[in-house]
């Protein structure tokens, strides 16, 4: 793909399914945009992967994502220095890296015709570094998030005289821990 500001994309996929319940996904994308300010480029870097493998009552799955993203940052203006140029930066040297990692793994199992167990474990870790510029002196700072989940479901389909309800008793299980540096 190609647009305004210098906007470039390319991506690539590949997947496939396999009568034995084996099947894949994977993919990457690049994107760089000048966009309209100085100093505001993107640079982008995204990579992903999934692996499932489907059984007669049920499934589980494997997901790979990674992302770096280099990002300008041009700085705030007022109404007087927009007036001037829209497009100036006042930081021309200020940026935002960002760099994320994350994993999933994930079950589906029928355990009747009407009552299935869902379950899923994630960890995702996120890395930023960069400097943003307050009265004219950089400032450089860093943070490190991390975070994980564990979600289990039980869903139950339950017959009324006018269709069916669906049952969910679950819980929403995290931990994230966060640090900043500045």
């Amino acid at each position: 793909g190609y647009g305004s500001y210098d906007y470039r994309t390319l991506s690539a996929t590949v997947e496939n399914s396999h009568a034995n319940g084996m099947s894949y996904r994977a993919g990457a994308r690049r994107l760089l945009n000048d966009n309209y300010r100085d100093n505001n480029n993107l640079q982008l870097t995204d990579l992903f992967s999934t692996a499932a493998y489907d059984y007669g009552s049920g499934q589980v799955f494997v997901e790979l994502q990674g992302q770096a993203e280099q990002m300008g940052a041009p700085g705030p203006l007022f109404l007087d220095q927009l007036e001037v140029d829209r497009s100036q930066a006042l930081n021309l040297n200020d940026y935002i890296n960002t760099d994320t990692r994350a994993g999933r793994v994930g079950l589906r199992q029928d355990l009747s015709d009407r009552l299935e167990l869902l379950a899923e474990i994630t960890s995702r870790r996120s890395d930023t570094a960069g400097q943003l510029s307050s009265g004219g002196m950089p400032g450089l700072f860093d943070s490190a998030r991390r975070h994980r989940e564990f979600t289990p479901r039980l869903n139950a389909r339950l017959p009324l005289a006018s269709g069916e309800a669906l049952l969910t008793v679950g819980a929403d299980l995290f931990a994230t821990d966060y640090r900043i540096q500045s």
